[in-house]
């Protein structure tokens, strides 16, 4: 992920992926993206009948998916529980 992430910058500015490039980062049939897309439910760009997409927003989208350990939310609970005590 990171390599494709870092062969899109050109410059300080991302270059914008295709449709297969998505789908090859994100392991997803180009038929599914498109579908999420018609859907608004991935970030993309259009212009036409073209899509485009950024790694970088793509990688930050699948992040907010993270399912947390149970480390991480017993460690959130415990910060829960001392700030609602004062």
């Amino acid at each position: 992920m990171e390599q494709l992430e870092n062969e899109t910058r050109v410059g300080e500015q991302e270059k914008p992926i295709t449709i297969e490039e998505a789908s090859t980062l994100l392991h997803l049939q180009p038929s599914y993206i498109y579908k999420l897309t018609s859907q608004r439910k991935i970030p993309h760009c259009k212009r036409g009948k073209i899509l485009y997409f950024f790694a970088s927003e793509l990688i930050s989208w699948i992040r907010s998916f993270e399912v947390k350990t149970e480390e991480q939310l017993c460690q959130q609970a415990a910060t829960y529980n001392l700030t609602k005590r004062n």
